[in-house]
């Protein structure tokens, strides 16, 4: 049993026409036929549809973000500052060389209203618990010191006598 079937297929040509999306018309759509497995050759494109088509190149857009497609509804967009400053291009902190005002003005007081916040330090240095020998005194001086029990005697000073009445 022999079955003729005919199978219609449409082809959609996007590869060539970009705009068929937007406009669609009887040249974006081809008709084959598939006979007994044979595939019958379609007919070249007219030589003004290899051309780009409308949505295919187009001027810079001059109305809202770039890269705006104006086929889709977009919300206002507003901004409350003005356009950036690129601050690259503006002088640092130490961009200009300025004169202390001392040098041209009398020089103003200087004193902080703020208080210190750590204690004064000795910033000597000091021997440590161990650096004291009393044995080692005879390395700069001739002999220890040493301490008398008695009074000492000069004979530079008046003795003091006091006669008490009997």
């Amino acid at each position: 049993m022999l079955f003729l079937i005919v199978y219609f297929c449409f082809y959609h040509q996007t590869e060539l026409l970009d705009f068929a999306q937007l406009f669609r018309c009887a040249a974006d759509y081809w008709m084959t036929f598939f006979v007994f497995g044979l595939v019958r050759p379609q007919r070249p494109l007219h030589p003004c549809l290899l051309r780009p088509g409308p949505g295919r190149y187009g001027l810079p857009p001059t109305i809202g973000f770039i890269g705006h497609d104006f086929t889709k509804p977009t919300s206002p967009a507003y901004s409350f500052h003005g356009p950036a400053v690129d601050l690259a291009k503006t002088p640092g902190p130490c961009g200009y060389n300025s004169t202390d005002p001392n040098v041209y003005l009398p020089r103003q007081p200087a004193f902080s209203i703020l208080g210190r916040h750590t204690l004064p330090k000795d910033h000597t240095r000091k021997p440590g618990p161990g650096t004291y020998n009393p044995e080692a005194v005879t390395v700069h001086m001739a002999r220890a010191p040493a301490h008398s029990l008695g009074m000492r005697h000069s004979e530079f000073i008046t003795p003091l006598i006091i006669h008490l009445p009997d």
